[in-house]
């Protein structure tokens, strides 16, 4: 098919989308039914653009990579996915790779891809809030129906049937990992609170109830002593606030904070440190902070163990995807049997925090290379 050709074809299936949405879900007796276009086959973040039955437009907001939820699976799969029960087939702790599913209250749902001469071109999921069985015939019918209205044709292949405990929505071991680190943090914090800054107010608190059998003239003294205690209790508290939340999101915004992380790091490891960052606006605390902690890693690991001379971070917006891109001209490594070297949770950490936050973390490098680490994040709604 020619360019304008191929323009004007995907122009019409956005044009009858939403009336399709809702022809589908009358038509089956169904209480929501999201579409998603992609028009190149497949895409590194996938978002619902159309819906019928939906409760709000939050439904809009969700931003997916491929493998990640209804829409990443079946375009990675290229097949439809049935969870009959999300009770019974999703554990309560795998949820948040679902979104729609907490979006809309789902209890139910049949999620395919529509084809054009074996393309993927659209992608629908037909939910209800009340537990239903999608059967293969009933799987087969709104197929058809759905590819007829959008003049596509259904995958061919029969949807797989989720149990969650069978097809692998159980948690990965890596999100184990960032439940376990987060625990470890919050017995950390714990332990400088009672350990640490309580007992320096103890401290502080016994010295100023000596006050009262000094001589007046050792006052000054021992007032000074107790300030000092006291400010280095406020120093202590502000470094646990800034390893939670570092204060230069706040105080400087998300370029000057990763300016001034790639600085530090400079210092602290003599490696060269070059950064090209646009502002991309408004992104959220969550997203923030994901954007910091991943670049921080990626820095990290490239500054200690790759034997690096040099490396580049760039920050940029373009047709609506936020990169993040941290590159060194160091060892290198096969992304197929990364080592378990760096701090926190290393290369797995990463992609699951960009994953938490709408975001896909791609990890390029060969032996003797160099390494690069790419963070893409549709920006949109989802600010």
């Amino acid at each position: 098919m020619e360019k304008s050709g191929r323009r004007e074809f995907i122009r019409e299936l956005h044009a009858c989308a939403s009336q399709t949405a809702e022809d589908v879900r009358d038509r089956f007796g169904l209480d929501f039914v999201g579409v998603s276009i992609v028009p190149d086959g497949s895409a590194p973040i996938l978002t619902w653009q159309y819906a019928a039955g939906s409760t709000t437009e939050n439904y809009a907001l969700i931003h997916l990579p491929e493998g990640v939820g209804a829409l990443g699976k079946v375009q990675k799969l290229r097949r439809g996915i049935v969870v009959n029960s999300v009770e019974d087939d999703i554990p309560q702790g795998e949820l948040f790779q679902y979104p729609i599913i907490v979006a809309e209250a789902l209890s139910s749902f049949f999620s395919f891809p529509l084809m054009e001469d074996g393309d993927l071109r659209v992608i629908l999921i037909c939910a209800t809030r009340f537990v239903r069985t999608f059967d293969e015939v009933a799987c087969g019918l709104i197929q058809q129906f759905a590819a007829t209205l959008f003049s596509l044709e259904p995958c061919g292949e029969a949807p797989l049937l989720v149990h969650g405990k069978q097809e692998g929505f159980a948690y990965t071991e890596i999100t184990h990992r960032l439940l376990q680190a987060q625990e470890d943090e919050r017995r950390r914090i714990a332990r400088e609170l009672h350990d640490g800054i309580s007992q320096e107010i103890l401290v502080a608190q016994i010295e100023l109830r000596k006050l009262g059998y000094l001589p007046q003239e050792e006052w000054p003294a021992a007032v000074d002593a107790v300030s000092g205690r006291l400010r280095d209790v406020i120093a202590h508290i502000s470094a646990i606030a800034r390893a939670l939340r570092p204060a230069a999101l706040d105080e400087l915004g998300l370029v000057a904070a990763l300016e001034a992380l790639c600085a530090t790091m400079q210092k602290a490891f003599g490696v060269p440190i070059e950064v090209e960052a646009e502002d991309p606006g408004p992104l959220g605390a969550d997203r923030e902070i994901a954007l910091y902690r991943i670049c921080q890693e990626a820095v990290s690991n490239a500054c200690k163990y790759s034997g690096a001379d040099a490396v580049e971070v760039a920050l940029a917006v373009r047709d609506g995807i936020l990169t993040l891109r941290v590159a060194d001209d160091g060892a290198g490594f096969d992304p197929a049997r990364p080592q378990a070297k760096g701090s926190g949770l290393g290369l797995g950490g990463m992609r699951e925090r960009a994953g938490l936050v709408g975001g896909d973390l791609a990890i390029e490098s060969v032996p003797g290379f160099g390494c690069t680490v790419t963070l893409s994040m549709a920006l949109g709604g989802s600010r």
